[in-house]
């Protein structure tokens, strides 16, 4: 699917550094919060379409677009390396544990809940490493040029 020479998806400047801490910190957030307040799960479909669509379409939308989110994880898992992978596997896990949520027990949704929340824990953490080691490499940079 890709070659071996295609450039990696990696985390090269600092807005891009900046989005990914920001979506990992939200991510986190509710993930957070769901641990601290469980609320009952109900299962709902990703895209609510039944006023729209008769239910089979519905079920085949939703279907459709399972299977372009994980084809999206697949692509982003090959084209990153190293720490950005992390990334995209811990948000793998979260979109892994909301699928399967409502099809478990209780008991289950929680200690998936818990083991979410850990996922998106690293995902921020990393994503604040490669923040902080861009905005260190740019301080860097900066010092080491000279000013006139």
């Amino acid at each position: 699917m890709f070659s071996e020479d295609a450039q990696p998806l990696t985390i090269r400047n600092r807005a891009a550094a900046i989005f990914v801490a920001a979506f990992a910190a939200l991510a986190f957030a509710g993930d957070a919060t769901s641990v601290l307040y469980p609320a009952p799960v109900q299962f709902h479909w990703i895209l609510p379409l039944d006023w729209l669509l008769p239910h089979p379409a519905v079920i085949l939308a939703n279907i459709f677009f399972y299977a372009y989110l994980w084809w999206l994880v697949l692509f982003f898992f090959r084209r990153t390396r190293e720490k950005e992978r992390i990334i995209v596997v811990c948000w793998s896990i979260d979109m892994v544990e909301g699928q399967l949520n409502p099809f478990v027990p209780r008991v289950v949704a929680v200690l998936l809940q818990y083991l979410t929340t850990a996922a998106m824990t690293v995902a921020l953490f990393i994503a604040l490493l490669i923040l902080l080691r861009i905005l260190r490499d740019r301080g860097e940079h900066s010092a080491a040029t000279p000013s006139e």
